[in-house]
């Protein structure tokens, strides 16, 4: 069941639709620093901690261990933040043209 949708790519011919398991995973927009949050962000937000279990609930992203994201319940990094994801699943209209 498809439940990821790739929005860039939603008016074009590819199909923007994965299903969990292969929607690609891990992106810079979901990484969190333990210093200054404007080299991800462009703005100096409120500094996020890690909260949980190492490899668990969050990982280290880099071999510096000042950057880290978040873990979905398979251990697994989140997708794109370009992804919108729906727990029913998309409902794909058949176009005949």
């Amino acid at each position: 069941m498809a439940t990821w949708l790739y929005m860039p790519s939603s008016n074009n011919k590819e199909s923007p639709f994965f299903c969990d398991d292969c929607v690609l995973r891990g992106c810079e927009c979901n990484w969190r620093s333990f210093g200054d949050n404007t080299q991800f962000y462009g703005t100096s937000e409120k500094k996020v901690f890690p909260q949980g279990i190492e490899n668990v609930n969050w990982k280290y992203v880099n071999a510096e261990k000042n950057c880290w994201t978040f873990l979905d319940e398979k251990q697994r990094e989140f997708p794109c933040c370009e992804y919108d994801y729906d727990e029913n699943g998309y409902e794909l209209e058949n176009d005949e043209n």
